[in-house]
């Protein structure tokens, strides 16, 4: 069986949650008996075209984006062509005379071009839908959510099957509450098939490394952020709720991973806002994201990470780090059924107020306070949140959609 997926963004080095995504799904099907290829953008030139992890096919379509500064309109054209490049490279590559793909997989509204078409000309086809941002207040706004609500609901009518990570998705998501064939697949953490151990990771070596990158000086308390640089993911009020602690006399530093993604105004919007609020010496923004070894060892000296979004299609940060053995608090953007925090897995804010989120980041920093809730943690991403389950019930759908056509159960 020849399965060809499209996805915006490929590993290694992803720029969110959909290339996170897409790299631990790769792992966990890298040795599954089928004809695997993967087709998405990347911005690193010196990646080849075409590479092997496993039994998978990845092949890159170049995108450098040297619009994301530009004006709206251009950077709006900029992106129709990106998007367009990749749609085109999906299809040939599920068209390619003498093997022609058996089901393809396409994953959120920027490649739904090529799932629609390629399901017009008979070829069964699975769409992934990731996120409800195009649909909720504070996301995506304008034209961009316009297109991509159009997209979605064609796309939504047209598959054979629809996969989602969270049952909320589902009531978030328009074309999809009341349609059959829509199937909750749970997203993993960490590399498939294991669970990252921070007490593997040599903590003063990675210490003086994080010190040296972020220029830190003093030996204080350090809250990490790691994720897309947008409005709806609470950084604002992170900011904010860091100056509260301070004032109250917590010294402590912020380092924010990341970028703005697709708004790349969004990094110089959040550094006014730090010197706004006189945060200069506290907060360090590192501008990109990092390699997975990197990002494990921030991740192990950081004494709490904190991803207080106000809604997220799922959330690898906050899982990727509760699998490192990190303590975790997440905002109301995190479904309780995704990240267990009724269980004692993380602390769970119900708002993005910024006093509130001072008072979480209190109790978290706290060890005293929950102190099995690392452990609790660990053992949740181990046993529900791990990749070769999600690999074995993704894969299990494709091969049931491609034999089988449309899925309505």
């Amino acid at each position: 069986m020849k399965i060809v997926i499209v996805c915006p963004d490929v590993p290694p080095n992803p720029n969110g949650g959909l290339g996170t995504y897409l790299e631990g799904l790769i792992d966990a099907l890298s040795d599954v008996d089928a004809d695997i290829h993967v087709v998405g953008t990347s911005r690193d030139r010196k990646l080849p075209s075409m590479s092997l992890s496993g039994n998978v096919k990845i092949h890159r379509v170049l995108s450098l984006r040297p619009w994301n500064n530009a004006g709206t309109v251009r950077r709006l054209v900029g992106l129709a062509w990106e998007y367009l490049r990749l749609n085109g490279a999906g299809m040939r590559e599920a068209l390619k005379p003498g093997r022609q793909a058996d089901v393809v997989a396409v994953h959120d509204w920027m490649c739904s071009p090529a799932g629609f078409i390629l399901r017009l000309l008979g070829k069964p086809t699975v769409y992934h839908i990731h996120s409800a941002e195009i649909y909720l207040e504070g996301g995506r706004r304008g034209i961009v959510s316009l297109i991509g609500r159009g997209l979605n609901r064609i796309m939504c009518w047209a598959a054979s099957a629809i996969v989602v990570p969270t049952m909320r998705t589902v009531s978030l998501v328009p074309p999809i509450r009341k349609r059959r064939g829509v199937h909750v697949i749970p997203h993993g953490a960490g590399k498939a098939g294991m669970i990252i151990d921070s007490a593997a990771v040599d903590y003063m070596s990675s210490k003086n490394r994080v010190y040296s990158e972020c220029f830190l000086k003093e030996n204080r308390p350090i809250v990490l952020y790691i994720g897309r640089l947008a409005h709806h993911k609470g950084i604002l009020e992170l900011l904010e709720a860091i100056r509260i602690l301070r004032d109250n006399s917590l010294d402590l530093y912020l380092i924010i991973v990341g970028c703005g993604v697709p708004d790349a105004s969004m990094d110089s919007k959040l550094k006014k806002h730090a010197v706004r609020l006189d945060l200069g010496d506290t907060v360090h923004f590192t501008g990109c994201f990092l390699q997975t070894d990197v990002m494990i060892q921030y991740m192990a000296v950081a004494d709490v990470c904190a991803f207080p979004s106000k809604h997220e299609g799922f959330g690898f940060g906050a899982l990727e780090a509760m699998a490192v053995g990190c303590r975790v608090l997440v905002g109301p953007g995190y479904s309780p059924d995704v990240v267990a925090s009724d269980t004692g897995t993380c602390i769970r804010v119900t708002d993005s107020v910024p006093c509130h989120l001072a008072e979480g980041l209190e109790l978290a920093l706290d060890k005293n306070y929950m102190p099995e809730m690392s452990q609790k943690a660990k053992e949740f991403v181990a046993d529900k949140r791990n990749w070769k389950l999600t690999g074995v019930q993704t894969f299990g759908l494709y091969h049931k959609v491609g034999n089988a056509g449309k899925i309505d159960d």
